[in-house]
């Protein structure tokens, strides 16, 4: 695959969906049927499409910013038609593997993805700071679409859990990349919390939504999310440690965010991992 259409469907971040994704089928069920492939490709595909569908949305934008200037679109090695038309492709066929599993909560979760980040998100990035909370909402959905894929219920507490701790993670996550950047982001005419609020007030901000995320690890453990007790103080031990390492390095924002965005992947994979030791 060309390395632009990589850039577009930013690949990184991908693929920690299609983790999120698979560690919720696995929470309903660890074993493989089809549709938990369906549903770990639909939450892939998706993600692919409304990143490349963003990108195209923001390719001015993307432009003035010397972070995102050399991106397909900007640096002008595709044209926006093309685009536009991969991030079509992507979304038919994230949705033809939902409507195929004929789930309405699965759709409804599938529709809300894109509806809340390329359409409410988006152009809400220019009207106030405090848009990442809205677009949190559409990254914590990769989990539940892959739970209700594997056939559970949209009324389970434990992929309510899963969806909440994501969607806390996000917050701070976005906060860091927009402390960092804060200057390109003003290029472009975002708003942003260090624009608005000024530098001390978003690392105070930041604080305690990191406070706020540690503190929601720990409530992975009673809500039952895991079956074995070996697990639990795996977790436990990371949730604490993502609490003392975030505030020993918090003055560090790269180190920070590397803290931030392991502790999360690390998440997924005790679930995973703890799903799979049934299997044994």
């Amino acid at each position: 695959m060309n390395t632009d259409f990589l850039k577009l469907i930013r690949l990184k971040v991908t693929i920690l969906v299609g983790l999120s994704a698979f560690a919720g089928t696995c929470l309903f069920s660890p074993s493989a049927g089809k549709n938990h492939l369906y549903g770990v490709l639909a939450a892939v595909l998706l993600a692919a499409g409304c990143s490349a569908l963003n990108q195209w949305q923001e390719r001015q934008e993307d432009s003035l910013m010397e972070r995102t200037k050399d991106r397909p679109l900007p640096s002008g090695r595709m044209k926006p038609e093309e685009a536009l038309m991969f991030a079509v492709i992507l979304l038919a066929v994230a949705f033809t593997l939902i409507i195929r599993m004929k789930n309405i909560p699965l759709l409804a979760s599938g529709i809300a993805a894109v509806a809340v980040y390329n359409f409410l998100y988006t152009p809400m990035k220019k009207k106030t700071p405090f848009a990442l909370m809205t677009g949190s909402v559409s990254g914590a959905l990769p989990p539940v679409i892959g739970f209700l894929a594997a056939g559970g219920s949209p009324a389970d507490m434990r992929i309510f859990v899963v969806a909440g701790i994501l969607y806390i993670w996000q917050t701070p996550h976005f906060a860091l990349l927009s402390f960092k950047y804060a200057d390109d982001y003003a290029k472009a005419g975002f708003k942003t919390l260090t624009g608005t609020f000024g530098e001390i007030k978003t690392r105070k901000f930041i604080n305690v939504w990191m406070s706020g995320y540690a503190t929601s690890l720990f409530f992975a453990i009673p809500a039952g999310i895991y079956l074995h007790q070996p697990v639990y103080f795996i977790h436990a031990f990371v949730a604490a440690g993502t609490y003392i390492l975030f505030f020993r390095f918090r003055a560090d924002t790269d180190k920070a965010f590397m803290i931030l965005n392991i502790s999360i992947a690390l998440f997924f994979m005790l679930l995973i991992a703890d799903r799979m030791f049934s299997l044994i």
